[in-house]
């Protein structure tokens, strides 16, 4: 038996993108966000630190932004976010 999605219904599945954009470098931590694009598109990063010579991405930037994702998609999962 399959996994209901957030509606209830058993079976079906919604496609949902999980994007990053803006955890380059050693910024503020609480700058990253995670942001509802659209119904089905979230972005999760500063949206404006961009990676360029010097300045590349951090493992720590890197992670935060990947934790905040795995909380999205549990939630989501869940009937948290719909």
């Amino acid at each position: 038996m399959g996994m209901p999605n957030p509606e209830g219904e058993v079976g079906q599945r919604r496609k949902i993108i999980f994007a990053s954009s803006g955890v380059a470098g050693y910024g503020d931590n609480n700058e990253i966000k995670t942001i509802r694009f659209s119904s089905k598109i979230f972005i999760v990063g500063d949206q404006k630190t961009a990676a360029q010579p010097g300045v590349g991405l951090m493992a720590p930037r890197v992670g935060i932004a990947a934790h905040h994702q795995a909380n999205l998609v549990l939630r989501i999962l869940l009937g948290e976010e719909k």
